[in-house]
């Protein structure tokens, strides 16, 4: 019988993976992995992988002696080694355009919880507090601000699409998108150096690879105006997590909000969590049901049509085809 192994899930049971992947035959198992030792001991006879946040290192992959494809529950793939599978012949799959309204608009509602005060106006008020949530300068209106959107990818133009309204400059660097098509929208292309020093908002919606990993780091924080805000919805890691506390502590950024921490979760008490101008919820910018009910059936579905023999539509890791195991 085929062998699926779910290494981690966070829905709490696997009955829409199951209904996919039942006319197919296959014992589907759900591992709810929590370390690498976990990991290898459940996946290793696996001939199919569906994986949300486990980690599928190098460690792990030289260890999977029948798997044909690695499917997994989101866009990034941060946490399986690309390089690895490839050399071991084994697809990487993911769903790349689920969840772009869910993110934008949480990405839009951070950016206007910071610019209008909403949580501090909220705590103050808990505290039996009845008034305006701080200096005026720290009140905005976005026509009045520039916002820079790091990344212009799916995630990045369903931000701009939705400032646009707002009357507000928008700009935007990504090496990978043209300028034309920056413009098109009505968003100003530019270089990632001049958005951070002309913009009132920065906004990540990039990747994290090898060349995002740990892109905003002090350097990057020191070139943003005096007073801006700083939004990231896309992944933890491409932020210097000590540079951004620091240079909110100093004051030199107003505020933050971030959906994804590095570490993640953050510890309690964790420093970030503890300043009073950041905003943090807990990585669910790309939930609603309708986005979760999709991103299980079409994760499941990238094995199921595997298992038939059908073209895969969505390998990032370069290899387009299930690995083929000697009988």
């Amino acid at each position: 019988m085929i062998k699926v192994v779910v290494t981690d899930q966070t829905w709490g049971n696997i009955d829409i993976e199951r209904q996919v992947l039942a006319p197919y035959g296959v014992d589907i198992v759900d591992a709810q992995c929590s370390n690498v030792e976990e990991i290898v001991a459940a996946v290793c006879k696996a001939d199919y992988i569906i994986t949300q946040y486990g980690a599928l290192s190098a460690e792990v992959i030289p260890t999977l002696e029948r798997c044909r494809v690695i499917s997994r529950y989101g866009i990034g793939v941060d946490n399986i080694d690309l390089v690895a599978t490839r050399k071991a012949g084994i697809p990487v799959c993911n769903v790349p355009d689920y969840c772009i309204d869910e993110v934008a608009d949480h990405a839009l509602a951070l950016i206007l919880a910071l610019t209008r005060n909403v949580v501090v106006a909220t705590s103050l008020v808990r505290d039996g507090e009845w008034r305006w949530p701080g200096p005026l300068d720290g009140i905005m209106v976005l026509k009045e601000l520039s916002i820079g959107l790091v990344g212009f990818g799916r995630i990045g133009r369903a931000v701009a699409e939705r400032l646009v309204p707002f009357k507000c400059r928008i700009i935007a660097a990504d090496p990978v998108v043209s300028p034309d098509t920056m413009v098109m929208a009505g968003v100003q292309p530019t270089s990632l150096t001049n958005l951070l020093s002309e913009s009132d908002v920065v906004s990540i919606h990039c990747p994290s690879n090898d060349s995002t990993r740990g892109m905003i780091n002090a350097e990057k924080l020191a070139m943003m105006k005096p007073g801006a805000l700083f939004v990231n919805v896309s992944r933890g890691d491409i932020v210097v997590t000590n540079d951004l506390i620091t240079t909110l502590e100093q004051g030199h950024l107003r505020g933050a909000a971030v959906d994804v921490t590095d570490p993640e979760p953050l510890p309690p008490g964790h420093p970030l969590s503890q300043l009073d101008n950041v905003v943090i919820t807990s990585h669910f910018a790309a939930c609603s049901a309708t986005s979760m009910d999709e991103l299980r059936r079409r994760t499941a579905g990238s094995i199921a049509l595997a298992i038939q023999g059908k073209p895969l539509l969505s390998s990032v890791n370069g290899v387009d085809h299930p690995r083929v195991i000697a009988s």
